[in-house]
């Protein structure tokens, strides 16, 4: 092989590893259902995940969470989120911009109330939870935010 035959192969070598290493900017990624999710390589270390505050539901002067539990959202946006903490289970609404619209449902052992709130779920405009204590399904209407209905689940009461 001649001089000019190793230079050429030196020269494309050089330029697949230019070309090779070259890194692009907000490389987007396809996550599955997932929206919002963009990728960027630049100023990241390797195998790092930043997450930015996309929208805050919580405390405030009228909602206090002892201990965040469930939660879910409604096909208009609005999110329901427990407060699965003792002493001040509730079930909180808030819109889709992370106001809170209001409490529908808090402890207790009467109609509307509950005792322990597991499994909260949005189905076909209802809101509905399972209180594992009273052994009873919650449901409520999304559009009035009232309670539409109680299923009790043992057979013994």
């Amino acid at each position: 092989m001649g001089l000019s035959n190793k230079g050429t192969v030196f020269g494309i070598f050089i330029l697949l590893i230019v070309f090779g290493c070259k890194t692009e900017h907000d490389i987007e990624y396809s996550f599955g259902e997932l929206e919002n999710v963009k990728v960027f390589t630049e100023n990241i270390t390797p195998d790092s995940v930043v997450l930015t505050n996309a929208k805050e539901f919580g405390d405030n002067e009228e909602v206090f969470f002892a201990s965040m539990g469930d939660f879910t959202v409604d096909d208009s946006g609005r999110v329901y989120i427990a407060d699965a903490g003792w002493g001040s289970r509730s079930l909180y609404v808030f819109n889709a911009e992370g106001s809170h619209l209001k409490k529908i449902a808090g402890e207790g052992k009467g109609p509307g109330e509950f005792l322990n709130l597991s499994n909260l779920q949005y189905r076909s405009g209802s809101i509905l939870f399972y209180d594992s204590q009273m052994q009873r399904i919650m449901i409520y209407s999304t559009d009035s935010l009232q309670l539409e209905k109680t299923v009790l689940t043992d057979a013994q009461k």
